[in-house]
């Protein structure tokens, strides 16, 4: 265990802000530049950057003054996700916090989010979750979502002072996106699946491993047998 690296996607894998973290973005966009979105955004495994620039943009905004707004629109955006966090009601999934704290004291943990930096630990302190993840990767700058996986395995490295094998390296995430990047990047994807929405689908995404926290120990019985394991096929917890 101590030569695995767990990577944590946040948003839809460890919680649920009720779309309040959403809510906090299209509105500090909104305030910032006196403009009304009045058009579906997605943010289903979205990037902070790469959806801010994406909205700058589609208002033909004068792109000179891009990275300055861009800082602007952090400091509001933070101000409005604090405020909901501090004040309305978001929900941890099932038995994360028992995961995250047990794979931290016997492995290794890291987050990599397309959250902002400064966002994710809103997040992640709500829950008192942030103590255990002192790396990460985030989407302050990332444009692709390998970057910030490598940013985070990166700094993870760093970290804990150990070269991690691609193949003792797992991400947590919960859409079809996460698997993608996760399998550029040559390590193990889990799709985490609350619902069972995607059930049928994880069979066309190419995900090596399909559940949830609450089956966690049947996961970690499966990745012990990793040598065993017959990769072409989904292993479902």
């Amino acid at each position: 265990m101590t030569d695995f690296l767990f990577l944590f996607d946040i948003d839809g894998t460890i919680l649920d802000s009720n779309g309040y973290g959403k809510k906090a973005f299209i509105e500090s966009f909104e305030k910032l530049f006196n403009k009304k979105i009045d058009f579906d955004v997605s943010f289903l495994g979205g990037i902070d950057n790469v959806i801010f620039k994406q909205l700058y943009q589609k208002f033909k905004l004068n792109n000179k003054y891009i990275n300055i707004y861009w800082e602007k629109f952090k400091k509001e955006y933070l101000l409005i996700l604090q405020e909901y966090s501090d004040t309305r009601e978001w929900s941890l999934y099932p038995n994360v916090y028992e995961t995250v704290s047990y794979l931290s004291k016997y492995s290794n943990v890291s987050i990599a989010t397309g959250n902002i930096k400064k966002g994710a630990e809103i997040k992640l302190k709500k829950f008192n979750l942030l103590g255990f993840f002192p790396v990460g990767g985030y989407g302050d700058k990332a444009i692709d979502r390998v970057d910030f996986i490598y940013d985070s395995i990166r700094e993870s490295e760093k970290k804990y002072n150990k070269k991690f094998k691609l193949q003792n390296i797992y991400l947590f995430g919960d859409t079809e996106l996460d698997v993608k990047s996760a399998n550029q990047c040559g390590i193990n994807s889990v799709l985490i699946d609350h619902n069972e929405k995607y059930k049928k689908s994880a069979l066309n995404w190419n995900t090596k491993y399909y559940g949830n926290f609450k089956s966690i120990d049947k996961f970690m019985k499966l990745i012990s047998l990793q040598e065993k394991i017959n990769h072409k096929k989904i292993y479902f917890f």
